[in-house]
């Protein structure tokens, strides 16, 4: 009999160890590691955003954002699973992201990684980043064409621009449209029509193509 009562102890004992241990450690928040090995509690009181995308040749990436300086403000944490090479990507001090998306754009087999990102305030300026995967070696960077302080003068590509500006695929670019303002123009207001900007993938690299 007191074998009996011990087994039942000893059951119930592991039992109790198997409770404390699931709410205290698998409580389902991810961690993650920042550049500077602060340990991240990703779900904890939803404060953070994490998104999961898998590509077309099953490798995952995944897109923590988060915003340790109020909402305005983002940092983000990009990692992979199944590459060769497996790199945690750091963003910070960025504006909130507003989309994120997985697209081959040059159609070489992989997908590259999109961040699309909004400022916050009355231009509401958007931007974006880009990561191509080196044949699922490793994620990298996409280079992008960064356009001259000239050309948002007179006779500039991007005269009259005051943000609003927003961003699309056509095919094998990705598109920036942005309204176009005129001197007295106010801000919910323009009146000079829409400008166009397109951007095409090469060498890892966006350029821009043409203007309209």
């Amino acid at each position: 009999m007191k074998k009996i009562f011990l087994a039942i102890a000893v059951i119930l004992g592991l039992f109790l160890l198997a409770v404390i241990y699931k709410f205290n450690f698998t409580n389902d928040d991810i961690y993650a590691t920042d550049s500077k090995r602060n340990t991240i509690p990703i779900n904890e009181e939803k404060k953070s955003k994490v998104t999961k995308l898998k590509t077309k040749t099953g490798k995952i990436i995944t897109v923590i954002e988060t915003h340790p300086a109020g909402q305005s403000i983002s940092s983000v944490i990009i990692s992979t699973e199944g590459f060769e090479v497996n790199r945690i990507v750091n963003l910070n001090d960025i504006d909130p992201i507003e989309k994120i998306e997985s697209k081959d754009l040059n159609n070489d087999g992989f997908d590259e990684l999109f961040l699309f990102t909004r400022s916050a305030g009355s231009g509401s300026n958007g931007n974006f980043y880009a990561y191509c995967s080196d044949k699922d070696k490793h994620l990298k960077t996409c280079k992008k064409e960064k356009i001259e302080e000239k050309e948002y003068s007179k006779g500039g590509f991007m005269e009259g621009f005051m943000g609003h500006n927003k961003f699309y695929f056509d095919k094998e670019m990705v598109v920036m449209e942005f309204p176009i303002y005129k001197e007295n123009d106010k801000n919910p207001t323009p009146t000079g029509g829409t400008g166009k900007i397109y951007y095409k993938l090469d060498q890892q690299k966006f350029s821009i193509t043409k203007a309209d």
